[in-house]
């Protein structure tokens, strides 16, 4: 199993900088948060704020996505500041080290 993400515009002026790496770690920190609520709203007994469970645990878990995209939208910005226009040979190679770990890597 793979997730595809395809080519993903950066921000016109990224760079290589404490502030590009910071906006990473910021946009993690949101799918963390983003991730709770959603745990939360899952682990509920009922629905929230007038929607049903299946729209609560739909909508925050859009959110998630959402904030996934930011994440991967900062990240490849420090990368094309560095450069790197094709992560699949460091992908593979992160691969190939997480299953000499005895990952399972799929």
């Amino acid at each position: 199993m793979a997730v595809h993400i395809g080519d993903v515009s950066t921000y016109a002026h990224a760079s290589c900088s404490r502030a590009q790496a910071l906006k990473v770690v910021e946009e993690a920190s949101e799918v963390f948060s983003a991730v709770e609520v959603l745990a939360a709203v899952t682990n509920e007994p009922s629905a929230r704020g007038g929607l049903s469970k299946v729209e609560a645990v739909d909508l925050y878990r859009a959110h998630v996505i959402e904030e996934a995209a930011d994440v991967i939208t900062a990240l490849c910005g420090l990368l094309e500041s560095m450069g790197v226009r094709n992560m699949q040979p460091h992908m593979e190679a992160c691969k190939l080290y997480n299953e000499s770990l005895g990952r399972d890597m799929v």
